[in-house]
């Protein structure tokens, strides 16, 4: 079992516990972590959609009593309500995540030194461009 140091995470449960998360706000988990997270939830919702479809197109092929149906037709709103709810905390939790990302800003005078840059590039672009032109006649 893995062991955490209680001064690294504040917490003296390892991070297979799941007490260990209790208290972690969004923006205490790695950039790379919440990426994994998201990936391995998004493959478990798409694995969980195909097993939806998969049993309700089953439900009509196949001779049921009208027990069997209810029943499975039950399960099958289930399961498609927990998609549902986990796709809505992903995107708030991912919410969360970009509105807590520091956002770059450019200072006006940067810009304007960027444009000017860019202006004088595409003069030179231009200029050497027309002295070729020119040699070549």
């Amino acid at each position: 079992m893995p062991t955490t140091s209680q001064e690294q995470t504040g917490s003296a449960y390892s991070r297979t516990n799941p007490k260990h998360w209790i208290g972690v706000e969004a923006e205490d988990i790695p950039q790379g972590w919440m990426d994994d997270m998201a990936k391995r939830i998004f493959v478990v919702m798409n694995r969980n959609l195909i097993r939806l479809e998969t049993a309700q197109s089953k439900v009509n092929d196949e001779d049921k009593t009208s027990e069997q149906i209810i029943k499975e037709t039950a399960q099958h709103q289930r399961l498609a309500s927990q998609i549902r709810a986990d796709m809505q905390r992903l995107r708030k939790l991912e919410m969360k995540r970009q509105s807590n990302k520091p956002q770059v800003t450019v200072s006006d005078d940067e810009a304007r030194d960027e444009l000017k840059r860019e202006i004088d590039r595409i003069i030179a672009a231009e200029t050497s461009e027309g002295s070729t032109s020119e040699h070549n006649r």
